[in-house]
């Protein structure tokens, strides 16, 4: 079904199944298992767990599109191991990407997608083969042949997304990356041009060599304007944002499906999202080439900066969490449905809080008078 996405915020308000609140429901819960697999002192584990010093915590609602939202907890602005603040990193992308495109469509350029893929195998250590896939990125562009590449097609700059999938032969990290040229060229001729250079550099780079028909593939933008004329489904932009809302194919799983299956029991998977969040800890998912920013007027934001945003402003104070309510909260695993509740029901939440705080104060006289 198509994704359905307000065309203001970019937020993913559905699945064409599913609202918001159910979709929401499942990142919270992808978040808990992924509490439980990475080790304590890792920052997703503390994310939307603390609250940040010198703040309370409050539960907030949207006064634009009344969607409620937490302030004042910590974040971890992870967008490899956190599916809550993946999901607000990537929308916010998604729209930087619909932008910039629509910009470079009126200046003239074209906009192509340009996979890259290695040669992988079951045993393949993954780190190993981000790292080498990396060198063979830099290679691409570096250098006379690099500068070369750039005349031949007119490109003027790219956008790259680093993702990944898990199959039958093991972890399978690629590129996906927006080509902007300035240029008549067709995505074959494209792909003709990278596709010999891509071999080179792959094998230099201590990679197994390409074939021609899987390493590098160029998709036209007439696949851009269709999706984004929509407004929703997988644009060029969402290609490259929405690995967190992907499911793979053909048998292929992606990271957050990982969680899924171990939430469903299947520990292996469980062991397979650590080697996944070792491997990709601290590399950056999206990168842009050096001034295109500038030139498509994009406003330079990081990661961090986009996950400290409030979800929408102006907005109405809804309640404000002690921090034992907020403990009782996460430990009831209620994150979601409060803020489900706040939308649906702010009287009702508010009856809700009392009657916990109630129950919290209540269980701590019953632990003193039990106490020796």
């Amino acid at each position: 079904p198509p994704l359905v996405v307000d065309p203001e915020t970019g937020e993913l308000v559905g699945d064409g199944r599913r609202d918001h609140r159910q979709l929401r429901g499942e990142r919270w819960a992808l978040k808990s298992a992924a509490n439980r697999l990475l080790p304590k002192d890792h920052r997703t584990t503390k994310c939307h767990r603390w609250r940040l010093p010198n703040r309370e915590i409050q539960v907030l609602r949207g006064g634009e599109h009344a969607r409620a939202f937490y302030h004042g907890l910590q974040v971890c602005s992870s967008v490899w191991c956190c599916p809550v603040c993946a999901s607000k990193i990537s929308e916010r992308r998604r729209v930087e990407l619909s932008t910039a495109i629509d910009t470079a469509q009126a200046m003239g350029w074209r906009v192509y997608l340009l996979t890259l893929t290695v040669p992988h195998g079951l045993g393949d250590d993954v780190a190993l083969m981000l790292d080498q896939m990396m060198k063979a990125w830099a290679k691409l562009n570096q250098g006379n042949p690099g500068e070369k590449l750039r005349r031949r097609i007119g490109l003027q700059g790219t956008v790259r997304a680093l993702e990944v999938t898990h199959g039958a032969n093991g972890f399978h990290p690629h590129f996906h990356a927006l080509l902007f040229l300035d240029s008549d060229l067709s995505p074959d001729q494209v792909q003709t041009v990278i596709s010999q250079r891509w071999q080179s550099v792959t094998v230099r780079s201590g990679l197994p060599r390409p074939s021609e028909a899987r390493g590098c593939r160029v998709d036209g933008g007439e696949k851009a304007a269709a999706y984004v004329a929509k407004g929703s489904g997988w644009g060029l932009e969402s290609e490259l944002t929405k690995g967190h809302q992907k499911r793979g194919k053909k048998g292929s799983r992606t990271p957050w499906d990982l969680l899924r299956d171990y939430l469903d029991g299947d520990r292996p998977s469980g062991a397979l999202f650590r080697v996944y969040a070792e491997a990709f800890h601290g590399r950056r998912q999206l990168y842009w080439s050096n001034g295109l920013k500038k030139r498509l007027s994009v406003r330079d934001m990081t990661d961090e900066e986009i996950a400290n945003r409030p979800e929408d402003t102006p907005s109405i104070l809804l309640a404000q969490l002690s921090d034992e309510q907020w403990a009782a909260i996460r430990r009831l695993h209620f994150e979601s449905a409060v803020l489900d509740l706040a939308e649906a029901d702010p009287d009702g939440l508010r009856d809700f809080l009392q009657r916990l705080a109630v129950t919290v104060t209540a269980k701590a006289v019953s632990c003193i008078a039990r106490s020796p």
